[in-house]
Parts: structure tokens; C-alpha cells; sequence
């Protein structure tokens, strides 16, 4: 049984990168915004950005929403802000947290606010690796 899957944007992502990277851009509520560059992860569940985008966002990092992270390294307190989330031209509003600790320099789009919102599909047999997305 085959089946027909409609995706509206595209994105296109390095083999090289380790993973799939894209570029998001976060925007506070007073329309301050920061480019990043963030890998999708299915197992995360959250999405979770660096504390200095958080900065630039002039965000105070400590007065969102706690959150302790488990990982396989031990545990991580993140905060929760709202924003708007801009990946593939698609805006989503939601909470999205940061690291407490400046030394963590990762960007991860994870379950909780970017894959519970889209439908995706990914290519990684040729050169260059693609990201298929669409609002379900």
C-alpha cells in the first residue's frame, strides 16, 4: 500500500554538519530576534537553546520557567521564555527554553514545540541531506 504525503517548505542541510542542522530564528515579544542554527533531534523533548541567544533576546534567563533536563551526562536546569519560534517560514509561539550554564553552546529542536507542530520528512541518501516540512 503506497501513500501521498504533501509537504509545504523545504530545507536543504549539510551531510557534513553531524546531523541536521537548520537555521531558526527566535523572536521575544518586544520583536527583539536572533538567528540560530539548531539540530533536530527526535529524542529531545524539548526545544532548548544557548543562554546567549537568550541575552541577545535581553531575556533574563533565570525568570522563565524552571526546568531540570535529564540527559545521559546527569541533569540540566534550563528556564522556559515565551517567544516565537520562525523554522522553514513557519512561526510558532510558544515555550522555549535556554540553558542556565553559558558553557553549553547547543541549539536543539526537539518534540515539545517544533515536531508536536509539523509534519516532517527527511532525505538523507544523496550529497545533500533534505528536510521536508508542512503544518499537520
Amino acid at each position: 500500500m503506497s501513500h501521498t504525503v504533501y509537504y509545504d517548505w523545504l530545507e536543504l542541510y549539510s551531510q557534513a554538519s553531524g546531523g541536521i542542522t537548520i537555521p531558526v530564528v527566535l523572536r521575544s515579544a518586544r520583536s527583539i530576534q536572533v538567528v540560530a542554527r539548531a539540530k533536530v533531534d527526535t529524542g529531545a523533548e524539548y526545544c532548548v537553546f544557548s543562554r546567549i541567544h537568550a541575552e541577545y533576546l535581553e531575556l533574563d534567563v533565570e525568570a522563565g520557567t524552571p526546568l531540570t533536563l535529564s540527559t545521559v551526562a546527569g541533569s540540566c536546569p534550563v528556564f522556559g521564555h515565551e517567544l516565537t519560534l520562525v523554522v522553514m517560514g513557519m512561526e510558532l509561539h510558544g515555550t522555549y527554553y535556554f540553558f542556565q550554564d553559558e558553557s553549553i553552546r547547543k541549539d536543539v529542536l526537539g518534540r515539545n514545540g517544533w515536531l508536536n507542530r509539523v509534519r516532517i520528512g527527511v532525505d538523507d541518501t544523496g550529497p545533500t541531506g533534505l528536510l521536508y516540512a508542512a503544518r499537520p
